[in-house]
């Protein structure tokens, strides 16, 4: 799929946003803001109450395992070992005729398997659908491995869009981590516009 036939046929489909995890929330939430007329929805554990009700939450928390800490009591830590299946009511987000743009960070669960196995059932279904996703940066360590199965798996396929989180940092320089965190979220909407620059 490539961007002309994209930009041609935009007009034919609604767009639906769709954020798996904190990350593609974070990037929703900015494309929001710009004003992008389209129908919006986000997969996280936790609902941001400050986002408008036209934005729709879906609830999912990873499978996990309970630890213990010195100062939490306890508390759930994501298993990565386990297999995601996919719960019915995200699959029913698919059912209608849109061209779907999934927003995430690979490398914690949700993002990582909601990315992948989505894909995937939308391959299979034939569905119109674009992914922008991100690298996480170089001192997260623990979430590299599992990003780079991701970026393995689907670089070469035109409707992947996949960017490195260390570019912002060689990109500007000395910059705070607060605001290289922003500048990757707006990221995300920079992607979108080179994609569908009518917007």
């Amino acid at each position: 799929m490539d961007n002309e036939l994209l930009n041609k046929e935009i007009q034919d489909n609604s767009i639906h946003f769709i954020a798996l995890g904190s990350v593609g929330c974070d990037a929703l939430e900015i494309i929001y803001n710009k004003g992008v007329k389209a129908k919006y929805s986000y997969i996280c554990y936790l609902k941001r109450k400050h986002l408008p009700v036209d934005i729709d939450f879906i609830y999912f928390i990873p499978p996990g395992k309970i630890e213990s800490d010195e100062l939490i009591e306890s508390f759930k830590l994501p298993d990565m070992n386990v297999e995601l299946v996919v719960p019915d009511e995200i699959l029913a987000l698919f059912n209608e005729d849109h061209r779907y743009i999934l927003l995430s960070g690979v490398g914690d669960y949700t993002g990582t398997f909601m990315t992948d196995k989505l894909s995937q059932f939308l391959i299979e279904n034939n569905k119109d659908f674009l992914v922008i996703c991100r690298i996480p940066l170089s001192f997260e360590n623990i979430k590299k491995p599992y990003a780079e199965v991701i970026r393995l798996k689907f670089q070469l396929m035109s409707n992947f869009r996949i960017f490195e989180s260390d570019m912002m940092f060689k990109k500007y320089g000395n910059i705070k981590v607060k605001d290289a965190f922003e500048k990757l979220d707006k990221e995300f909407y920079n992607i979108f516009l080179e994609i569908f620059p009518q917007y």
